[in-house]
């Protein structure tokens, strides 16, 4: 239960990613009384700011063919490192540039 209370931020974001790459999920969705929810900002915790840098990992995760193992393989790295595994995945796709 530590290990999730520590990396759930980072898993929630993992998560939407996963979503966005293999459901095709959109960043904003109606409901059915035509009220729009805004999925991306609420994946992103209420930082709006950080929309273009998630546009550009999940761009980046479509080049380099983030699959279902991939992502669950990165979960679990995911949990044991919590605090210090999203620098080093930025570093990482940062290299496979």
């Amino acid at each position: 239960m530590k290990l999730l209370q520590h990396a759930w931020s980072d898993l929630l974001i993992l998560d939407h990613l996963h979503q966005r790459l293999h459901n095709h999920l959109p960043d904003e969705s109606s409901l059915p009384n035509g009220q729009k929810f805004d999925l991306l900002s609420l994946s992103l915790l209420g930082c709006p700011s950080l929309a273009e840098p998630l546009h550009d990992v999940t761009a980046r995760l479509t080049e380099i063919r983030f699959d279902v193992p991939d992502y669950v393989c990165l979960k679990f790295l995911m949990l044991l490192n919590s605090g210090i595994f999203l620098k080093s995945f930025s570093i990482l796709l940062e290299s496979k540039r």
